[in-house]
């Protein structure tokens, strides 16, 4: 899908363009931000998530970045949480026994 999307024309390109460049001179500030414990909200029309993931290529490169997809139904903090804690665990079998897992016990694994 993403495929065919991608070749559909693209309105409005120099004013999309632009408005990118301006957002990019907000990450300095973003990184700020998140470095006091603050959270990132932007909205409006359109997806954020290349814009998102730019930010993090350009600028979050200290450590590990999570994505995750809020637009799947099943979402929850629980799954969010075991799926950091697995992509950090040192083998398969301790990956897959981390549904059982207290949510303080996970949080402690990521951190």
């Amino acid at each position: 899908v993403r495929e065919l999307l991608g070749r559909l024309p693209v309105g409005h390109q120099n004013e999309r363009a632009a408005l990118q460049r301006e957002l990019e001179k907000n990450y300095s500030r973003w990184w700020q931000l998140l470095q006091s414990e603050f959270s990132l909200l932007l909205y409006g029309f359109g997806s954020k998530k290349a814009l998102m993931e730019d930010f993090a290529m350009k600028t979050l490169t200290d450590g590990g970045v999570v994505v995750v997809n809020g637009y799947h139904a099943g979402l929850t903090a629980k799954s969010i949480l075991v799926s950091a804690a697995a992509a950090l665990a040192a083998t398969k079998t301790e990956a897959e026994n981390l549904h059982s897992t207290s949510n303080e016990s996970l949080l402690r694994r990521i951190s």
